[in-house]
């Protein structure tokens, strides 16, 4: 399996939905916070690849302090190279 194929794989676990303006926007959760980054992990029962994302970014973004983000679910769109943006809370 290619990089390509496990991004597939994890586009379908995240059960993506499309905004007004077409861009793709996936459901996420904040495992964690380790340092200045956010552990940040598909919504879905079988994911288990964490991604870190700065962590102060994400809250300024949602409006939460940043001892609150750990457990948080938010949305966020998929952008180029399969980087996460546009933070929102669910």
């Amino acid at each position: 399996m290619n990089d390509h194929d496990d991004m597939t794989m994890l586009r379908a676990r995240l059960h993506p939905r499309k905004d007004h303006d077409m861009t793709e926007r996936v459901n996420v959760k904040v495992l964690l916070l380790i340092g200045q980054d956010a552990e940040i992990v598909a919504d879905a029962p079988d994911a288990d690849t964490p991604v870190r994302y700065p962590a102060a970014e994400i809250a300024e973004a949602v409006g939460l302090p940043l001892r609150d983000l750990p457990g948080t679910r938010l949305t966020a769109v998929v952008g180029s190279g399969d980087r996460l943006t546009g933070w929102r809370l669910r």
